[in-house]
């Protein structure tokens, strides 16, 4: 999969960094890097089903990114991998 966009909404960056501690920049890592995608249900919109990548930071830390796509743009929530 390739991803070209991630919007961003301000109430997931929030989220991301104070609950899971994991930055935007590393999200971005995972999504526009070598990672695993799959389709983890169809959504509730048509044509925007909910994602997940796995995959590795720049600095090597394991992320779960669970997104919803859209074309080739992509709405993030992620936490790290246990």
């Amino acid at each position: 999969m390739e991803l070209h966009e991630i919007i961003w909404k301000d109430k997931f960056i929030d989220k991301i960094e104070a609950k899971h501690r994991v930055r935007t920049e590393e999200v971005e890592q995972v999504l526009f890097g070598k990672s695993h995608f799959r389709r983890a249900r169809k959504g509730h919109v048509k044509g925007e089903d909910l994602y997940v990548a796995y995959g590795r930071t720049g600095s090597g830390r394991h992320l779960i990114v669970f997104f919803i796509r859209k074309e080739h743009v992509a709405h993030c929530q992620s936490q790290p991998a246990i």
